[in-house]
Protein backbone atom coordinates (compact mmCIF):
# COMPACT_ATOMS: atom_id res chain seq x y z
CA UNK A 1 0.00 0.00 0.00
CA UNK A 2 2.91 2.60 0.76
CA UNK A 3 4.59 1.97 -2.65
CA UNK A 4 1.06 2.68 -4.11
CA UNK A 5 0.79 6.02 -2.38
CA UNK A 6 4.56 6.83 -3.12
CA UNK A 7 3.79 6.01 -6.83
CA UNK A 8 0.56 8.33 -6.68
CA UNK A 9 2.66 10.97 -4.82
CA UNK A 10 5.65 10.76 -6.56
CA UNK A 11 5.85 14.13 -8.87
CA UNK A 12 5.35 15.69 -5.13
CA UNK A 13 7.92 15.01 -3.37
CA UNK A 14 6.07 13.77 -0.48
CA UNK A 15 7.49 10.14 -0.65
CA UNK A 16 11.41 9.07 0.93
CA UNK A 17 13.05 6.35 -0.09
CA UNK A 18 14.53 3.90 2.59
CA UNK A 19 18.00 6.23 3.98
CA UNK A 20 17.48 8.87 2.06
CA UNK A 21 17.93 12.36 3.62
CA UNK A 22 16.33 15.12 1.60
CA UNK A 23 18.08 18.54 2.16
CA UNK A 24 16.94 21.99 0.87
CA UNK A 25 17.53 25.36 1.52
CA UNK A 26 14.25 27.27 1.04
CA UNK A 27 13.74 31.31 1.28
CA UNK A 28 10.27 32.30 2.60
CA UNK A 29 10.94 36.43 1.57
CA UNK A 30 12.40 37.14 5.22
CA UNK A 31 15.64 35.13 5.04
CA UNK A 32 16.76 31.70 4.63
CA UNK A 33 16.24 28.10 6.49
CA UNK A 34 17.74 24.18 5.99
CA UNK A 35 14.97 21.66 5.46
CA UNK A 36 16.48 18.07 6.29
CA UNK A 37 14.00 15.67 6.03
CA UNK A 38 14.38 11.19 6.50
CA UNK A 39 12.29 8.44 7.64
CA UNK A 40 13.73 5.76 9.48
CA UNK A 41 12.24 1.90 10.06
CA UNK A 42 12.62 2.67 14.04
CA UNK A 43 9.23 3.75 16.21
CA UNK A 44 9.26 6.83 17.54
CA UNK A 45 10.26 6.41 21.45
CA UNK A 46 13.60 5.10 20.22
CA UNK A 47 14.60 8.28 17.82
CA UNK A 48 13.09 10.51 20.64
CA UNK A 49 15.71 8.67 22.96
CA UNK A 50 18.32 9.14 20.62
CA UNK A 51 18.03 12.47 20.67
CA UNK A 52 17.35 13.26 24.02
CA UNK A 53 20.03 10.99 26.11
CA UNK A 54 23.74 10.97 26.38
CA UNK A 55 23.90 7.30 25.08
CA UNK A 56 21.91 8.48 22.05
CA UNK A 57 24.06 11.42 20.78
CA UNK A 58 26.94 8.56 21.66
CA UNK A 59 25.45 6.56 19.01
CA UNK A 60 25.39 8.70 16.22
CA UNK A 61 26.98 11.66 16.44
CA UNK A 62 29.80 12.30 19.07
CA UNK A 63 32.07 10.08 21.19
CA UNK A 64 31.35 12.19 23.85
CA UNK A 65 28.30 13.66 24.55
CA UNK A 66 26.32 15.10 27.98
CA UNK A 67 22.95 15.51 27.62
CA UNK A 68 20.89 17.51 30.60
CA UNK A 69 17.49 17.16 28.38
CA UNK A 70 15.08 20.12 29.90
CA UNK A 71 13.99 23.42 28.99
CA UNK A 72 17.31 25.40 29.71
CA UNK A 73 19.53 22.29 29.63
CA UNK A 74 21.77 21.44 27.16
CA UNK A 75 23.54 19.09 25.08
CA UNK A 76 27.21 19.51 24.65
CA UNK A 77 29.82 17.12 22.81
CA UNK A 78 33.13 16.66 21.53
CA UNK A 79 34.06 15.00 18.17
CA UNK A 80 37.61 13.62 19.80
CA UNK A 81 37.15 10.48 21.51
CA UNK A 82 39.87 11.93 23.76
CA UNK A 83 38.36 15.43 24.21
CA UNK A 84 36.11 16.74 27.33
CA UNK A 85 33.35 18.34 27.26
CA UNK A 86 33.97 21.83 28.53
CA UNK A 87 37.69 21.67 27.01
CA UNK A 88 38.54 23.15 23.60
CA UNK A 89 36.28 22.24 20.13
CA UNK A 90 33.36 21.08 22.89
CA UNK A 91 30.16 22.07 21.12
CA UNK A 92 27.38 23.06 22.72
CA UNK A 93 23.50 22.65 22.19
CA UNK A 94 20.85 24.58 24.27
CA UNK A 95 17.35 23.29 24.57
CA UNK A 96 15.20 25.86 24.56
CA UNK A 97 12.02 24.08 24.25
CA UNK A 98 10.34 20.57 23.41
CA UNK A 99 7.09 19.06 23.43
CA UNK A 100 7.71 15.35 23.95
CA UNK A 101 8.24 12.60 21.17
CA UNK A 102 6.75 15.88 19.22
CA UNK A 103 9.59 18.35 18.81
CA UNK A 104 12.60 20.00 20.44
CA UNK A 105 14.43 23.58 19.56
CA UNK A 106 17.94 23.86 19.53
CA UNK A 107 20.39 26.75 20.01
CA UNK A 108 23.74 26.52 19.36
CA UNK A 109 25.90 28.33 21.47
CA UNK A 110 28.01 31.44 19.59
CA UNK A 111 31.27 30.13 18.40
CA UNK A 112 34.16 31.12 15.79
CA UNK A 113 33.54 28.00 14.11
CA UNK A 114 30.87 29.31 12.33
CA UNK A 115 33.13 31.55 9.98
CA UNK A 116 30.80 33.86 7.79
CA UNK A 117 28.06 34.48 10.26
CA UNK A 118 29.18 36.85 13.26
CA UNK A 119 28.94 35.91 16.74
CA UNK A 120 25.69 38.41 17.44
CA UNK A 121 23.84 36.93 14.03
CA UNK A 122 24.07 33.21 15.36
CA UNK A 123 22.06 34.58 18.16
CA UNK A 124 19.36 34.76 15.64
CA UNK A 125 19.77 30.24 14.54
CA UNK A 126 18.15 27.85 15.49
CA UNK A 127 17.47 24.34 14.95
CA UNK A 128 13.75 23.29 15.17
CA UNK A 129 13.67 19.56 14.73
CA UNK A 130 9.81 17.69 14.44
CA UNK A 131 9.37 14.01 15.03
CA UNK A 132 6.11 12.31 13.64
CA UNK A 133 5.00 8.68 13.74
CA UNK A 134 4.64 6.81 10.71
CA UNK A 135 3.29 3.96 12.32
CA UNK A 136 4.35 1.54 15.32
CA UNK A 137 7.77 0.50 13.56
CA UNK A 138 8.68 3.92 11.39
CA UNK A 139 9.14 7.59 12.31
CA UNK A 140 9.31 10.53 9.89
CA UNK A 141 11.96 13.08 11.25
CA UNK A 142 11.90 17.11 9.44
CA UNK A 143 14.59 19.12 11.06
CA UNK A 144 14.29 23.31 10.24
CA UNK A 145 17.35 25.48 10.54
CA UNK A 146 15.84 29.23 10.82
CA UNK A 147 17.39 32.45 11.33
CA UNK A 148 19.49 32.71 8.09
CA UNK A 149 19.60 35.53 6.13
CA UNK A 150 20.45 35.79 2.48
CA UNK A 151 24.07 36.63 3.12
CA UNK A 152 27.63 34.99 1.48
CA UNK A 153 28.31 33.90 5.51
CA UNK A 154 25.28 32.24 5.69
CA UNK A 155 24.59 30.37 2.22
CA UNK A 156 28.59 29.20 3.59
CA UNK A 157 27.38 27.74 6.69
CA UNK A 158 24.01 26.41 5.27
CA UNK A 159 26.40 24.54 2.45
CA UNK A 160 28.50 23.37 5.70
CA UNK A 161 25.90 22.23 7.18
CA UNK A 162 24.11 20.31 4.16
CA UNK A 163 27.14 18.29 4.00
CA UNK A 164 27.40 17.21 7.74
CA UNK A 165 24.22 17.00 8.72
CA UNK A 166 23.44 14.45 5.72
CA UNK A 167 26.17 12.39 7.20
CA UNK A 168 24.99 12.50 10.78
CA UNK A 169 22.12 11.02 9.94
CA UNK A 170 22.87 8.69 7.74
CA UNK A 171 24.67 7.56 10.95
CA UNK A 172 21.59 8.43 12.80
CA UNK A 173 19.35 6.09 10.69
CA UNK A 174 22.23 3.00 10.56
CA UNK A 175 22.24 3.22 14.42
CA UNK A 176 18.51 3.26 15.03
CA UNK A 177 18.15 0.52 12.10
CA UNK A 178 20.68 -2.00 13.75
Amino acid sequence: MRLLICLLFASTGLCLHAGEVRVTVKEDGKGLFLQEQFEVAAPLHKVWKFYTTSEGWRAWIAPVAEVDFRVGGTIRTHYDPQGKIGGPNTITLHIINYVPGRLITLQSEPNERMRGVSLEEQKDLFNVIEFEALDDKRTRVTSHGIGYRNLPGHREVLDYFKRANGSHYQKLIKALEK
